[in-house]
Parts: C-alpha cells; sequence; structure tokens
C-alpha cells in the first residue's frame, strides 16, 4: 500500500508540473499556478508566467508579482520548517 501511495504521489507531482505550463487558457493556468499544494520553493508554479503577463493590465501585473513573491516565500518558510 505504502509503494502505491508513493507512485500516486510521484505521478501527481508530474502531472501538477506539466499542468502549470500547458494549460493553454490564460485565467485557468494563473488559478493552477495558485493552488496551494506546491512540495517546494523550486517548483515551476512559483516562476513568473510571461505569457499571462502580456495579458494583463498594470495593476493586475502588480498584483500577480505580488502574489508570486507571497507564494513563494510562504513555500521557502514551509520548507524550513519540515527540514
Amino acid at each position: 500500500m505504502k509503494k502505491l501511495i508513493t507512485l500516486f504521489v510521484k505521478i501527481w507531482d508530474k502531472f501538477d508540473r506539466f499542468l502549470c505550463h500547458a494549460l493553454m487558457p490564460t485565467r485557468l493556468r494563473l488559478w493552477w499556478r495558485r493552488q496551494p499544494w506546491r512540495k517546494d520553493e523550486f517548483h515551476p508554479c512559483y516562476s513568473l508566467d510571461l505569457n499571462a503577463m502580456l495579458k494583463m493590465d498594470k495593476q493586475e501585473e502588480l498584483v500577480y508579482r505580488y502574489e508570486i513573491i507571497e507564494r513563494r516565500n510562504r513555500a521557502h518558510n514551509r520548507d524550513l520548517l519540515i527540514q
């Protein structure tokens, strides 16, 4: 049973990383990237999505950048607590 759970976690992580890049509608991809279950601070969902930023106005872009920084900091603090 433990091996099955480990396999599922590995598959889910790969699928999650794929969706962070592959979802085409910009709003859907941004929504997916904002989900809080990422394992570490180096997950690709914590990087800037330049394609989405091209479609934002200045105010949306500032909010987006602030959110990215906040999510990275939370993930970093979570990593520190785990170690």
